[in-house]
């Protein structure tokens, strides 16, 4: 007889039987959060029984397997981008780590002493990573499968690091020249380089972007896609969150290189003829036509650190909001314009606004006495 009780917000079933060696066996075991889901794994079980004639209890099933049902059950809710690295963690890092261990055997203490070891090898971002996949792993097993009755992660805390965050690089004027003497038209870089400058726009932005996304008559770029590279055939997908869906204004610098690269898209496909292959309309393509991609920008990233010792891609973008915090602009507008989810993010170019400015004051201060 099938006994469930329901105990605080989650219901529980029993399990009677006898095993090989005319052993009786009771035990009770969390079914889900409703009745019907309860029911459900209690059939489950009574089934596992009937065919091993022993009940293997989920939290001893390996670490690894868990994982791949994880990964494979939230396919549909991540980005693409999101379930690489999630992946990626998980074959590089958890499976040849933790992989074998039984589930019910990764306690508070062994999960916090894994990500403790981590932080002598990896820097503080990596390992932030390492316990938001942690995180919400267990918190699926809670949830979603009931493996677990408690969640190891809720006293896991991420390791202390005592060095300062790397920061990404804005690049002074001198280094901007620089950047458009050596990446003038007609190089292909030119136009990402452009949007990221002027516009502030990310990578994946700039290489999604179309030409039916510039509204010349009115200065403005709508920026409704990003485009992702790095595993497999360039596609677009919408942005990484519903603030990255934004307008744009732009100037007549700008202007001026949009109109120009639309006339030479035109002079490279009378050129290039049948093989011209920009069927999509993309604005940042090579004299062939084919739309740019993350790893073909690899080498800007290489070219500012042989001649500036730092600098990447995604340094621009952050240039373009520092002259803007630099010029006045609120912190509202600096953050709707660059997409950004929370205007937390925003404000860490105003510290860095802040500290050259105190410098400049105290140097002031100083050339007075």
């Amino acid at each position: 007889m099938a006994y469930f009780r329901k105990r605080g917000e989650k219901w529980y079933y029993t399990l009677t039987w006898t095993d090989d060696k005319g052993k009786y066996h009771k035990s009770e075991r969390i079914g889900g959060l409703t009745k019907a889901d309860c029911q459900k794994a209690w059939r489950e079980a009574m089934k596992q029984i009937d065919t091993t004639g022993v009940y293997f209890s989920p939290s001893d099933k390996p670490f690894s397997d868990c994982l791949d049902e994880w990964l494979r059950s939230i396919h549909k809710d991540y980005k693409q981008n999101t379930l690489d690295s999630f992946e990626a963690v998980v074959r590089n890092h958890l499976n040849p780590d933790l992989g074998n261990y039984k589930l019910k055997k990764l306690t508070t203490a062994k999960l916090q002493s894994w990500l403790d070891g981590k932080r002598d090898v990896y820097s503080k971002s990596t390992v932030k990573t390492f316990y938001a996949i942690l995180k919400n792993f267990f918190r699926w097993v809670l949830l979603n499968r009931q493996y677990l009755q408690h969640n190891p992660m809720d006293n896991v805390s991420i390791p202390r690091y005592f060095t300062l965050p790397k920061k990404t690089h804005v690049f002074t004027p001198d280094e901007i020249q620089a950047i458009f003497r050596r990446f003038a038209p007609p190089h292909s870089f030119y136009m990402p380089i452009m949007l990221a400058y002027c516009c502030g726009m990310r990578l994946g932005e700039c290489l999604a972007l179309t030409w039916d996304n510039v509204d010349f008559e009115n200065h403005i770029i709508k920026i409704e896609f990003s485009q992702y590279d790095k595993k497999s055939a360039p596609k677009k997908d919408t942005p990484k969150s519903l603030t990255s869906i934004r307008s744009v204004t732009f100037g007549k610098k700008l202007m001026a290189a949009l109109k120009q690269k639309e006339l030479q898209q035109k002079k490279d496909r009378f050129k290039a003829g049948i093989f011209y292959t920009n069927d999509s309309s993309l604005v940042c393509t090579d004299s062939s036509g084919t739309g740019l991609t993350s790893n073909s920008l690899r080498y800007f990233g290489i070219w500012c650190k042989e001649n500036f010792g730092k600098g990447s891609f995604h340094g621009l973008r952050h240039t373009h909001a520092t002259m803007l915090i630099e010029s006045g602009m609120g912190i509202d507008y600096v953050s709707k314009r660059l997409g950004h989810a929370s205007m937390y993010t925003t404000a860490k170019f105003y510290d860095d606004v802040t500290q050259k400015r105190e410098a400049e004051a105290i140097a002031l201060m100083d050339r007075i006495l």
